[in-house]
């Protein structure tokens, strides 16, 4: 840590004061700064989590004590990670799970239960569709996501393996001490699907489209999207190693 920064804790330790205060929030803003753009899964919720960074930056202030410990930095960060973590889990998902297909896929999780109550046999998509009145596609499209869902929530493993998840931190390169969360991986999986499937996937769950609206605005079927939908998606599972 710089002697300036140490001696801005020093005094301010020695007598506390907004204007030390805010010195010490100034001079630490390029860390603050690296951990928000690291952890923040897209750039619409960047300016909240810088704000949430240097929540845990004041806190790492009001605790660091300079006669116990030089390293500022290798205090601060993991209190900042933390800060950001819990926002990130109390108000942000991995993608957004449009609601009719959270209900269709209540729906579908009951009928399956109850059939195989009561024939000890899982009901086929097509059996599900017709006693649930529901297109095919509908139901396919619940499977694919609920699967995909299901295994990249953020608490779960990237791998079959006790091996990092979403999650999971990785190395900060430029500052030293602790690891932060990188939500890179999904963003990266993504961009490797191709153009058009890339579109569908976006519309589909980070805009909330349904797939007759993605379907009337790209000019394709209904069905045409589903397709190249679930294709997205089981692309994104075997990039994503789940």
């Amino acid at each position: 840590m710089a002697k300036h920064d140490q001696a801005l804790l020093v005094a301010y330790h020695k007598n506390p004061s907004p204007e030390l205060k805010n010195d010490i929030l100034e001079s630490h803003q390029g860390l603050v700064n690296h951990l928000a753009r690291k952890m923040a899964f897209d750039r619409t919720h960047l300016d909240d989590i810088i704000q949430i960074a240097n929540i845990g930056l004041l806190k790492s202030i009001e605790r660091f004590d300079p006669d116990q410990n030089n390293n500022f930095i290798g205090f601060a960060i993991p209190t900042i990670v933390g800060e950001i973590k819990h926002y990130i889990r109390d108000s942000l998902s991995i993608i957004r799970i449009p609601r009719t297909v959270q209900e269709n896929d209540l729906r579908i999780r009951r009928f399956i239960k109850e059939q195989l109550q009561l024939t000890g046999q899982s009901p086929t998509p097509r059996a599900i569709a017709d006693a649930l009145d529901l297109g095919i596609e509908a139901v396919l499209e619940c499977s694919e996501i609920n699967s995909f869902t299901r295994l990249s929530s953020l608490d779960k493993s990237l791998h079959d393996d006790a091996g990092p998840s979403l999650l999971e931190t990785v190395p900060c390169k430029r500052f030293p001490s602790g690891n932060i969360d990188d939500f890179s991986e999904v963003n990266s999986a993504v961009n490797t699907l191709d153009d058009r499937t890339k579109k569908i996937v976006k519309h589909r769950f980070y805009d909330g489209w349904t797939q007759q609206e993605i379907a009337e605005a790209m000019g394709l079927s209904q069905m045409h999207v589903s397709r190249l939908l679930r294709a997205g998606m089981k692309h994104l599972k075997a990039a994503l190693e789940l």
